[in-house]
């Protein structure tokens, strides 16, 4: 009796809290869900090395995406960081990060920019330039400061001849 009377009465399974929202299993907040979605920037591999970007590049690419968004109506052309990407390695994250951010400004000022991508290019030129010639007057001063070091004869050291008696015992 007490075999038949557990087959009349059906035992449900405790449900999970999942399962009682009607969440399945496996399709609530799962691998991909908030910052590391498929199909965000964080995700995207360079077509070209086949290799995941960098940090400062998907920083970059992040800024680029907002520029976008934000100034979608104002601008002529969508920008693509890969488009970019050769004008923007002439200068370091810090600098692209300016550049886009004056770029940002002068859209928003109604300045009228017909190509971005060549205004962008020069932007960035030019600042890689201004860099060089930082870097050569630095350079130029700190070997002015020093002495001409660069054609001075190296020093060469003094060996010291030492002389050991052996005794013998």
């Amino acid at each position: 009796e007490s075999r038949q009377q557990q087959k009349d009465c059906k035992v449900r399974p405790v449900e999970s809290r999942q399962q009682q929202k009607g969440i399945a299993k496996g399709k609530g907040k799962g691998k991909h869900k908030g910052k590391n979605k498929m199909g965000s920037v964080e995700s995207m591999v360079n077509p070209i090395t086949g290799r995941p970007f960098t940090a400062s590049e998907t920083k970059v690419m992040r800024t680029i995406k907002f520029l976008n968004k934000s100034l979608e109506s104002k601008l002529p052309i969508k920008l693509k960081y890969l488009k970019l990407k050769d004008a923007l390695d002439l200068v370091d994250e810090k600098s692209q990060l300016r550049i886009l951010q004056n770029f940002r400004t002068k859209i928003e000022d109604k300045k009228n920019i017909q190509n971005p991508y060549s205004w962008l290019a020069n932007a960035c030129k030019k600042s890689a330039e201004k860099f060089e010639e930082f870097q050569q007057d630095r350079w130029q001063k700190k070997k002015a400061a020093s002495g001409d070091w660069s054609e001075a004869p190296k020093k060469k050291k003094k060996q010291v001849e030492v002389e050991e008696e052996w005794t013998e015992e």
